[in-house]
């Protein structure tokens, strides 16, 4: 098998260092990431979980659950329709 290089005699040297740069950027900006550490002024949202409930039925989308003052519908995608009363 023969390969023909068709492009300018310099390109296959640039290509080079530009993939070698491209590395050293890379390696360099994943030393310098550091995990998000929040002050002691931030607010952070709690949550408890109070009941469970066994629903039979697949919710795979975020419209699937919607709750107003009094109840909270779910509907499955399997085509049935949960009516929950809201306890307060």
């Amino acid at each position: 098998m023969r390969f023909i290089d068709r492009g300018k005699p310099g390109q296959r040297k640039g290509i080079c260092a530009a993939s070698i740069v491209l590395f050293l950027n890379i390696v360099s900006l994943a030393g310098q990431t550091n995990p998000y550490e929040a002050g002691a002024n931030v607010l952070r949202p709690e949550l408890k979980l109070v009941s469970s409930l066994n629903l039979p039925g697949s919710f795979v989308s975020s419209q699937s659950i919607y709750a107003d003052a009094e109840r909270i519908f779910a509907a499955s995608f399997q085509g049935d329709l949960f009516v929950l009363e809201r306890d307060r």
